[in-house]
């Protein structure tokens, strides 16, 4: 699978996959970008997650609930392997 994702969405990504790793009973359910991720850019976030959602990678609705889809797990398991701390390191290096 080749995206051509904005590096803001790529990190946003790589956030939402981390807490996958973390916690991988909450992977098909539903979550929601206030609970989530209380810190973060709300208009950004949510431009991110559209983003994410015509490329496949996730399902969105309007209320701002999203889950991960099967094709998102296998892209990222094989562009970190499943290792929390390559998603870590490179998420690092994407914050200024």
């Amino acid at each position: 699978m080749n995206l051509d994702l904005t590096k803001y969405s790529d990190k946003t990504l790589c956030l939402i996959y981390k807490e996958y790793i973390n916690d991988k009973k909450k992977v098909f359910s539903t979550h929601n970008i206030e609970s989530d991720f209380p810190n973060v850019n709300r208009e950004e976030f949510r431009y991110s997650l559209d983003e994410l959602k015509s490329n496949k990678l996730i399902n969105l609705d309007i209320l701002g609930n999203y889950s991960l889809t099967s094709d998102c797990i296998i892209y990222m398991e094989h562009r970190f392997q499943n290792k929390v701390d390559k998603v870590i390191d490179y998420i690092s290096k994407l914050i200024p």
